[in-house]
């Protein structure tokens, strides 16, 4: 009989044991301050050298709410999607989440719009706690054409410390391409449409920077048109024509 109350006892004891463990885990988890402040800031680097961007425009979409437990309520038209926001695993599986959000933007305003300065940075203020689609305008800067892919990202977020940013500043590394232009040649004749003293054709010499590039013919079979495509960007592309 007497050894009842010892077990007694001992469960007691491991319950206020699993208690005293649990509690500081519970205790760590620090909930959102709904009512402090918030900006999010970007930084735009070139992903081959890390050289600040300046003139890139971003968009932000706030695409779900955020509670003071960090749970998202998808807005309208993104809640109309079949996701679970609270559920997404993986970065597959956010990034698939990002693409299909995007798509629906093409009949939305964006929350926030801004532009880079001079040192790459564009910064919002005034935000709610929330998810947030990030957005950019493809630009073309010193003779590259720069883009990257929509993300998602929660504003605030936490830190490497497990504790709450309400200030947040997101590095971009935008990918680099050579921006392609095309160019249109037309030849307008200065004849009142009457043709009589027109050449067969004429011969179009395209330079590049004071080099020949390319000849094309024009005549009445194109229509005195061409398009010359694919050219790089950042370059002075003069004209000449002879037989006319």
């Amino acid at each position: 009989m007497s050894r009842k109350p010892s077990r007694l006892l001992a469960l007691v004891l491991l319950t206020a044991l699993c208690c005293l463990l649990l509690a500081p885990c519970a205790l760590a988890f620090e909930r959102v301050d709904l009512t402090h402040p918030l900006t999010f800031a970007i930084q735009a680097d070139d992903n081959e050298d890390d050289a600040h961007l300046p003139g890139v425009t971003f968009q932000l979409y706030q695409v779900a709410d955020m509670d003071a437990d960090a749970r998202f309520a998808l807005r309208s038209p993104y809640s109309t999607l079949n996701i679970d926001i609270n559920a997404l695993k993986n970065a597959a599986d956010w990034a698939a989440a990002s693409e299909a959000m995007k798509a629906l933007t093409a009949s939305e305003t964006p929350d926030f719009t801004g532009t880079t300065d001079e040192n790459g940075r564009v910064a919002f203020a005034g935000l709610n706690p929330g998810l947030y689609l990030v957005s950019g305008t493809p630009v073309i800067i010193g003779g590259w054409a720069y883009s990257f892919q929509s993300f998602l990202t929660s504003v605030p977020t936490r830190n490497v410390d497990d504790e709450w940013q309400y200030d947040v500043l997101s590095t971009i590394k935008l990918e680099r391409s050579p921006a392609l232009i095309d160019l249109e040649c037309v030849k307008v004749w200065d004849d009142d449409n009457r043709g009589t003293y027109r050449p067969v054709q004429i011969e179009i010499h395209l330079m590049q920077d004071g080099q020949h590039i390319d000849t094309v013919i024009l005549n009445s079979e194109n229509n005195w048109h061409h398009i010359f495509k694919d050219l790089l960007a950042d370059h002075v592309y003069p004209q000449r024509d002879s037989g006319g």
